[in-house]
């Protein structure tokens, strides 16, 4: 579902989730995800259409670099994203729009999500509050208690996928992405 229609605050919102469609591009997180395990292959057929240069043979043998295509077009979404939550929750607070601690809760929510698929590829956390400022960088056992806060804070303030429909961050949403990083904790502090 999306955004309301008519709500100040949907506006300020709208941008922070708009970068996930690229993210998800299977030659982005999931190639990162997958291609570079034995979970999935992308195997060569001959010709000049099924290699594409040798970048999922370049995962799969783990000598990538900064400078690779998917590594490259995975870190700019995130970090644009980022940029587009802080914006987001700087702004909503001095809007008048009654959804406004909604949209509040979700910025910090989306912030959130957004650094645990930092952390998980490239094992990182910005934390960043003031988009005039530079941004601190957190790493294991610190960068897992902010994201931990920080979806604790969004939590009390978020919906429930009924009263907010599909594609936005909800209570559910935050329950499992805790979870997740309960679970893989130990991986992550170390």
């Amino acid at each position: 579902t999306a955004l309301p229609a008519n709500n100040p605050g949907q506006s300020i919102l709208a941008p922070a989730y708009s970068p996930l469609l690229s993210i998800y591009l299977h030659t982005n997180y999931f190639a990162l995800q997958e291609i570079t395990t034995d979970e999935a292959i992308l195997p060569y057929r001959g010709g000049t259409d099924w290699g594409d240069n040798g970048i999922y043979i370049e995962l799969h043998k783990h000598t990538y670099n900064s400078r690779t295509a998917n590594v490259r077009n995975t870190w700019n979404p995130l970090v644009q994203a980022l940029s587009r939550c802080v914006t987001a929750i700087n702004e909503l607070p001095t809007v008048n729009d009654p959804n406004k601690n909604v949209y509040l809760a979700e910025a910090i929510g989306m912030r959130a999500f957004y650094n645990m698929q930092l952390f998980d590829l490239y094992g990182l956390v910005f934390k960043k509050d003031d988009p005039g400022a530079p941004s601190e960088i957190l790493r294991g056992e610190q960068a897992l208690n902010y994201l931990i806060d920080e979806f604790k804070k969004a939590e009390p303030n978020l919906r429930t996928r009924s009263e907010v429909g599909h594609g936005r961050i909800t209570k559910g949403a935050v329950w499992g992405l805790l979870a997740r990083l309960y679970l893989n904790g130990a991986v992550y502090r170390d």
